[in-house]
């Protein structure tokens, strides 16, 4: 049997997640219930937009490296999408990476942002980062961060997504 599709199919994190929020923005996207966490699609896609609009108001766009250091918490979601949305190259970090570790992945792919938990900083001990344009935590205030919540409250919703070095054929 033959399949005839009549438009592309979404080729990047966020497009895939603008659809999905189109389509059923109203239903739970995630649980966790551990955290007391919870959000619809709709939501996700709103706070990931206005993330993507703080890291576009700092400058960072396409080909631009953001890294993450989150444990399994709401934030992990917005922020793949909306580094998605930029054109950002993700740096994801485990978050069982030591310090040093962190500092010479950092020095290696330079990013330009960071998203991190509070805890997970509070566990390493030091700031494994150095400076840089964003530099957001979760999970309550750290030294020189940006508090993520204050942050995306703060910002307009990126309405539009940065175009991509390549499209897929």
């Amino acid at each position: 049997m033959d399949i005839e599709m009549t438009s592309p199919l979404p080729q990047t994190i966020d497009a895939v997640f603008a659809a999905t929020a189109e389509m059923a923005g109203d239903r739970p996207h995630f649980d966790i219930p551990s955290r007391g966490e919870a959000a619809t699609y709709a939501e996700t896609w709103d706070r990931a937009r206005r993330l993507a609009g703080v890291f576009a108001a700092a400058g960072l766009g396409r080909g631009d490296r953001i890294a993450c250091l989150l444990g399994n918490q709401r934030e992990i979601y917005e922020f793949y999408v909306a580094a998605s949305m930029v054109g950002a190259v993700i740096v994801p970090i485990n978050t069982q990476t030591a310090a040093n570790e962190i500092r010479r992945l950092v020095s290696d792919c330079g990013p330009r942002g960071v998203v991190a938990s509070a805890r997970l900083l509070t566990e390493i001990g030091e700031d494994p980062f150095g400076e840089l344009e964003v530099r957001l935590s979760t999970d309550g205030p750290v030294a020189g961060y940006t508090d993520y919540a204050e942050a995306i409250s703060d910002q307009a919703p990126l309405k539009e997504r940065a175009p991509t070095l390549r499209t897929l054929a």
